[in-house]
């Protein structure tokens, strides 16, 4: 993962873009990170060593989530389990998280 370049008006329409494709990879990345240490928090319960009953207290109180948003991670989270090659797929930026999140709707472990 690169730097995040920072924000500079008057960049030419070449660096403007590449500092776009770069932020973009960079987000895609963090969402990818953000997964994974929601999955590892879920599955081995570690909200609770931190005095969340729920993992959903603990996203809506600790992390800020929406309801929404928390639904989201859970379902990613679950799906990314059970197809592991998605999984690698999106972990070595190979695919992007919401072509990912997309996939992993109509994807199963076999296709």
């Amino acid at each position: 993962m690169g730097i995040l370049p920072k924000f500079c008006p008057e960049k030419s329409a070449t660096e403007a873009h590449v500092a776009l494709k770069a932020a973009l990879k960079i987000k895609d990345a963090a969402h990818q990170c953000s997964l994974d240490w929601f999955g590892d928090i879920f599955e081995r319960k570690l909200y609770q060593e931190l005095g969340f009953s729920s993992i959903n207290r603990y996203a809506r109180e600790a992390l800020g989530f929406s309801d929404t948003k928390i639904g989201d991670y859970l379902k990613l989270t679950r799906d990314l389990k059970r197809l592991p090659l998605l999984k690698e797929t999106l972990s070595n930026g190979k695919l992007g998280y919401t072509v990912g999140r997309a996939l992993s709707v109509i994807v199963d472990s076999k296709t």
